[in-house]
C-alpha cells in the first residue's frame, strides 16, 4: 500500500498539542471506504470525507484545512480518486 505526503501550506493548530504540518494518504481505495461516502451530499463533502477515511484524520482536522490546502491535496490524490470523485479532478 503506496503512501503519500502532504505538507500543509497553512498548518492547522488541531488541539492545544497538536499542531498539524503534514497530511499522510494512503493510495489504495477499497469498496468499504466508498461505501462509507454514500451519505456524502456534495463533491466537496465527498472529497472530504474520502480525504479523512484515506488519511485516518478526523474529519474535523480536514474541516478546518485552508481552501489552497484542499485544493493541493485533491490535486496530489487526484490520480488516485479523481474517478470517484464528482468535482473535476480526474487525473
Amino acid at each position: 500500500m503506496d503512501k503519500l505526503t502532504y505538507t500543509l501550506a497553512t498548518p492547522v493548530q488541531f488541539t492545544a498539542s497538536r499542531l498539524v504540518e503534514e497530511v499522510h494518504f494512503r493510495t489504495d481505495v477499497r469498496v468499504k471506504d466508498l461505501k462509507r461516502l454514500d451519505s456524502a451530499q456534495g463533491g466537496f463533502t465527498l472529497a472530504a470525507q474520502l480525504f479523512a477515511i484515506l488519511s485516518n484524520e478526523p474529519q474535523e482536522l480536514i474541516d478546518a484545512l485552508s481552501g489552497e490546502d484542499f485544493l493541493g491535496i485533491l490535486e496530489l490524490l487526484g490520480p488516485f480518486v479523481g474517478k470517484f470523485l464528482p468535482i473535476g479532478v480526474h487525473s
